[in-house]
This record gives structure tokens, C-alpha cells and sequence, in this order.
């Protein structure tokens, strides 16, 4: 009896023959179910050791057997452990967060931060060496946040994030304490977020940062934009007065905007702030403070190439996010994207393209902005297009079509502004600035192409992309495109003017006629220009010949004058400028149009065919897509004349060979483990056949 007695104590104790992980010590607050913790997803993404997972799924294992003997009626055994479990076993030590998920309000602090608080003296560094001290500012510990809401304590943290530290000590350690205090104050804890924007004093601590001269500590921006940033976000209104009643901030900011920390604050100011209304008033107030005009300032060839960097893509953020809104019925226009689309903006941008003194960073970077104008697309205006492609739907069309045509005008505008221009453009092209002689891995001295040219053809690549008649003159008057024909041919290492030339013939072929005559006949210009004057047939053909002769050597751009012959070929039969090629291709001296045709039959069908790309056998059988017969092939075959027999025919041949095929499956059906190895092995065999292909090719 006595036994029985030190039996059960020995059960109500807790204690088992296995051993318990669980401490003494880590009664914190009540734990979850045992049962839910197994229900769980057999304990996935929890935060238990292997040691206490073993022990819980020992147990786990002991409650299976006990149902297996006992059913699924009540269990006294069960009931009793997960009792024992409830009052023994409570709670580990977990972090802060799962501590307060768990435990709700009855959270415990680390002893040592308590410990500190305690003291009349402590410091905020005293409190910074804890390791948990951010966590316990997170969980908002009560007393934690008494000290650091205190005036004398949040002036010293700000003071930490926008000031040099001491020089002295390891460069590891010296932002150590700033780092800190960034992460407390950006805690997004609301009692630290109201006592810093209700305090001028702490605001005006941070201000000074931008009244700093340049450069600013990289590592200082970040952490200033950082807590500047969660204030705009947390706080926009209360902010937004305070950064106006400065009246500097604007300036300031664009001086310090080659900081990639202080373009960011820029980007939070334009595109982070979710109430349209207060977006609103900041875009107003952005665009009062010449935000757009400063920053076409700071492309200037005299400016740094961060500063460049960093203006691009405000400027291009600007163009893309900044959408128009309707407040009652009426269509009122984004203040910084007008601006930015003016007249005045665009023609500050071509000067500084066109200035005397402009360098390829300067160049590229004014280029970028204006092929942003022409092409871009407002993120609203974006996603409806994917939804348009993905769905289908027509529903999406009709949405903000008043924006798109707006938008649509707006490009054109722009457009024809450069279309002004366009000679002093052309003029870059025709004398570029001079560049040394390159030597090439066949030992040949060929002369670079150069930055500034490639982004001149880009550049005009766009604008006879948007098919505007008074754009489209322009580059007819001048004659643009024999021009870009031959910068093709001139310079036949360069890839990247290949592209962008034949996008640009591309579009000559493909789009309607941007002007029609007084007579009503369509007259596509630059289509005319291209095959007369560019002599497009000629150089293709002459460019084949050539090639053919000299079999050691093949010439980079032949792939894309293959693509632009096939482009030909493609929009002579079917599109909207059909009948105008096929006149001038007839209307082509001597006999070149029955060379052309000769070269399409014969030379262009064979590079076609040997550039087409052929399924592979295990393909087919991957897909499951072809019978069983097909497979042995890899190919499915059709009879020649099937094509001629009536539709009633060809459904019961077709009813017929899916009969044969349903038997044949039958037979030579694999059973799943072998089907399964099968798909496990077959990339193997897969590598092992191209493996095999190549060496051929070789031989």
C-alpha cells in the first residue's frame, strides 16, 4: 500500500521514466494544448528543441497505444498526463514575441533590464549593451518605455542618429550605439512615435542632418532617412507641417540626393504615403518647391554621376507612380508628373543632351528619362494590361480610358517636342565624339560605336515606335533610317545597335501608316524611305552573299537580318502595310525582286528550318501528349491526305485510333512505382541522349 502510495506520488509529481526537458524554472505562464501543439502540422515552424519534439512525440506515441486499447472512449490515463502536463510543463523559454503570444498579460521581462530600471542612475548605453532591449521595447515593455519616452532620453538617442560618433575605439563598435538607437525609435512602438513628432526640439535635432555639408556619413543618411521615413508613414500629417514650415527642405534634400539614403526618403515622401488626400497635398507641395526643376538641375554634365543616378530615378518614378485623380467627375492632372511632361522640363532636358560639354553619364541618364515619357505606363494603366492579357476580359478596356488617352496625348506631346530637335540629334550621330581604335580577339583595330551614339539610336528607335505623323516627317526629312541602316553595317560587333535597329525597322514595317494624302491614299513614308532609299533588299541580299563566300567567318548581325527578313516576308503576306510592301518589292530595279524570291525559297527556308527547334523524343513522352506509337518516334505523324477527307471521316478515324490507343494502354501500362521511376530518371536519360547528339555533332 505504502508502495502504491510513493507510485502515485511519484505519477502526480510529473515525474516519468523518461526525462522530462521541461525545468522547473520555466513556469512562466500557461502553454498551449498538448493536443493542439500535435495537431499542429506535427510541430512544423515551432520554436521546440530536438530534445523536448523527442519527448512530445514519445508521448504522442504513448496516446496511440492507450487508444489502440482502450478506443475512443474516455481515457483516465490520458486525461490525467495532459492535466499533469497543463499544471507542470507550462511554458518554456521562449522569445519575447511567443512569450506575449502566449501568455497575454502576463508577460515577464529579462531580470537584468528590470535590474537596471531599477537603478536611479542607469543610462540609455547602459540599457543598449542588453542584448534584449530591443526585443523588450517591441513587446513594449511598460517600464522600459517610461524611461526611453522621457525627454532627456529620446533628445540623446536622436542625437546618437544624426552625429558623428567618437573617432576613438574598433570601426566595428563606433555606430554601434547609433544603429540602436535608430531600431528603438523606428520600433514602431506608439508611445516613442507621438513624444517624437509632438517635440519641435527632437524634430529640429533631426532636421539639421540635411543642413549638413556634403558629403553626408552614408551610414548616418541611412539611419536619418530610416526615422524620418516611419514618422512621414506613422505621422504624414503632423510631419508634413513641420517639413513645410522649414521651407528648405526641398533644396536641401535635392542637394543631398546623390545619397542613395536621401533618394529613398524622396521615394517614401512621392509613393509611400497611403491616404490620396495627404498625397495629394505633398505632391502640391513637392512640386512648390521646384522638386522636378532641381532635380533636371542636378543632370547636368557638371553634377556627379550619383547625383545623375539618383535623379533618373526620381524623375522616372515620377513619370511611372504619379497617376492623375478624379474628384467629382473631373479629371485633375498629377502636379509633379505635368510638370515634369511640360514643355519647359523637356526642352531643359534635350539642352542638357545637347550641351557642349555633355559626358556619357549626363547623356544616358537624360536619355533614360525621356524614353521613360515616351513609353512608360502608369502602374494603374500596367496592371489592367496584365490583366487584360492574362484574362482576356473586355470588361478591363473601358477602365480609366479617359487616363490612357490622356496618357497617350501626353506622349505624343513629348514626342513632338524632340521631333524640334531632331537635327541637332541627328548631328550627334553624324559627328560623335572620337574614340581610340579597339582591338578585337581576331586581332583586328575596329572603331568603338560609343555610349553616346547607342543611346541616340535608342532614342529615335522610340520615337518611330509611338507612330506620330509629325514625328514621323521629321525623320523622313532628314533621313534618319538610311542613316541607321548604315551605323547596321558599319559596326557589325556591336549586338546591343543591332537590336535596337532592327526594333526600329521592325516598327516601320509592322505599324499602320501614321499619315494619310489629301486623296485619301495611305502613304506610309518611312516604309517607302526604307526600301528606296535604305535599299533594305539589296543589303540583305548583298549581306547573304557575302556571307555564303566566307564560310570560316560568320558575321555577328546575320541572325538579326534573318529575323528582319522574315519580319518581310510575314507582313507581305498579312498586316496592315501589305500591299505597299509587295509594291515595292515588284517595284525594285533590275531583277532583285526574283532574287528576293529565290533567297525566300530557298536560302531564308533553309536557315528557317535549321534554326527551328525539334521537340526531342523524351519530350513527347514527358508530356504524355502523344500515343503510344508517337512515342517510339518522338514525333506525331499525319497521312498527307488526311486533310481532304470530309470532317465525318476524320472524326471516325479519329474515334478508331483512340480505341487502339485506350487497348495499347491497357496492355503496356507500367505499374506506378515503375511509371514513377521512370519520370525519376528520365532527365537522366534525357542527358545522356544530348550528351550523345553533341559528340555527333562533333564528329
Amino acid at each position: 500500500m505504502e508502495k502504491k502510495d510513493e507510485k502515485s506520488k511519484h505519477v502526480e509529481s510529473g515525474e516519468s521514466s523518461q526525462a522530462n526537458p521541461f525545468q522547473e524554472g520555466d513556469l512562466l505562464c500557461p502553454a498551449p494544448e498538448y493536443d493542439d501543439v500535435i495537431a499542429a502540422g506535427n510541430m512544423k515552424g515551432s520554436t521546440y528543441t530536438k530534445k523536448e519534439k523527442k519527448w512530445i512525440v514519445q508521448k504522442h506515441k504513448e496516446e496511440k497505444a492507450l487508444e489502440a486499447i482502450y478506443g475512443t472512449k474516455k481515457n483516465p490515463k490520458r486525461d490525467k498526463r495532459d492535466k499533469r502536463i497543463k499544471q507542470r510543463y507550462c511554458c518554456r523559454k521562449l522569445p519575447v514575441t511567443q512569450k506575449r503570444m502566449f501568455c497575454e498579460d502576463n508577460f515577464i521581462s529579462s531580470a537584468q533590464i528590470e535590474t537596471l530600471l531599477q537603478k536611479e542612475d542607469v543610462t540609455v548605453f547602459q540599457l543598449m549593451d542588453e542584448d534584449e532591449v530591443l526585443q523588450e521595447c517591441r513587446a513594449q515593455n511598460r517600464k522600459l518605455l517610461d524611461f526611453l519616452t522621457q525627454a532627456e532620453v529620446l533628445e540623446e538617442m536622436v542625437y546618437l542618429v544624426v552625429n558623428e560618433p567618437s573617432a576613438e575605439g574598433e570601426m566595428q563598435m563606433r555606430f554601434k550605439y547609433a544603429n540602436l538607437a535608430a531600431e528603438l525609435l523606428t520600433a514602431d512602438v506608439p508611445a516613442i512615435i507621438d513624444k517624437l513628432v509632438a517635440s519641435t526640439s527632437l524634430l529640429d535635432i533631426l532636421y539639421k542632418f540635411l543642413e549638413k555639408e556634403k558629403p553626408l556619413n552614408p551610414l548616418l543618411a541611412s539611419f536619418f532617412s530610416k526615422v524620418l521615413g516611419m514618422l512621414v508613414q506613422r505621422r504624414s500629417e503632423q510631419v508634413l507641417d513641420f517639413l513645410k514650415s522649414k521651407g528648405d527642405f526641398v533644396e536641401l534634400a535635392v542637394q543631398h540626393v546623390g545619397t542613395s539614403a536621401i533618394m529613398d526618403l524622396l521615394l517614401k515622401l512621392i509613393c509611400n504615403i497611403e491616404e490620396d488626400k495627404i498625397r495629394q497635398r505633398v505632391h502640391q507641395w513637392l512640386n512648390e518647391g521646384q522638386l522636378v526643376e532641381r532635380l533636371v538641375d542636378k543632370l547636368s554634365p557638371d553634377a556627379d554621376p550619383e547625383d545623375h543616378a539618383s535623379a533618373d530615378n526620381l524623375l522616372c518614378e515620377i513619370s511611372t507612380s504619379c497617376r492623375d485623380t478624379s474628384t467629382d467627375g473631373h479629371q485633375q492632372t498629377n502636379p509633379l508628373r505635368a510638370t515634369l511632361e511640360s514643355e519647359d522640363t523637356v526642352n531643359k532636358l534635350l539642352d542638357l543632351l545637347l550641351h557642349e560639354d555633355r559626358n556619357d553619364s549626363s547623356l544616358s541618364h537624360v536619355i533614360n528619362i525621356l524614353l521613360t515619357l515616351l513609353s512608360a505606363r502608369t502602374q494603374q494603366q500596367q496592371i489592367q494590361h496584365l490583366q487584360q492579357q492574362q484574362q482576356g476580359l473586355q470588361q478591363y478596356a473601358a477602365v480609366d480610358s479617359s487616363d490612357s488617352e490622356s496618357s497617350d496625348g501626353r506622349k505624343h506631346a513629348v514626342a513632338r517636342i524632340i521631333a524640334k530637335r531632331l537635327p541637332s540629334l541627328q548631328n550627334i550621330l553624324l559627328h560623335p565624339p572620337k574614340k581610340a581604335l579597339l582591338l578585337t580577339a581576331y586581332s583586328q583595330e575596329v572603331e568603338p560605336l560609343g555610349n553616346t551614339h547607342l543611346q541616340v539610336v535608342s532614342l529615335v528607335t522610340a520615337l518611330v515606335a509611338l507612330s506620330d505623323p509629325v514625328v514621323h516627317d521629321s525623320l523622313y526629312e532628314l533621313n534618319t533610317v538610311e542613316y541607321l541602316l548604315d551605323l547596321f553595317f558599319k559596326f557589325m560587333l556591336n549586338h546591343f545597335l543591332h537590336t535596337q535597329v532592327e526594333q526600329c525597322l521592325t516598327a516601320i514595317l509592322t505599324k499602320a501608316p501614321a499619315a494619310s494624302s489629301p486623296e485619301g491614299d495611305t502613304d506610309h513614308r518611312l516604309l517607302t524611305q526604307l526600301f528606296n532609299d535604305g535599299r533594305i533588299i539589296e543589303r540583305v541580299l548583298e549581306a547573304f552573299d557575302e556571307s555564303s563566300e566566307r564560310q570560316e567567318c560568320k558575321q555577328i548581325h546575320m541572325g538579326h537580318l534573318r529575323q528582319l527578313a522574315n519580319t518581310i516576308v510575314q507582313q507581305a503576306e498579312f498586316g496592315p502595310n501589305e500591299h505597299r510592301i509587295k509594291q515595292l518589292i515588284q517595284g525594285l530595279p533590275g531583277d532583285k525582286a526574283t532574287q528576293w524570291d529565290d533567297f525566300v525559297s530557298n536560302v531564308l527556308a533553309e536557315l528557317n528550318r535549321k534554326n527551328e527547334i525539334t521537340p526531342l523524343p523524351w519530350i513527347h513522352m514527358l508530356s504524355g501528349n502523344a500515343t503510344a506509337g508517337e512515342q517510339d518516334w518522338g514525333l506525331a505523324t499525319v497521312e498527307a491526305d488526311e486533310t481532304d477527307e470530309s470532317p465525318q471521316v476524320l472524326e471516325e478515324k479519329q474515334e478508331e485510333r483512340d480505341e487502339e490507343n485506350e487497348v495499347e494502354e491497357k496492355w503496356t501500362q507500367k505499374p506506378d512505382h515503375v511509371c514513377k521511376r521512370d519520370r525519376r530518371t528520365s532527365p537522366i536519360f534525357l542527358l545522356l541522349l544530348l550528351l550523345l547528339l553533341l559528340l555527333l555533332l562533333l564528329l
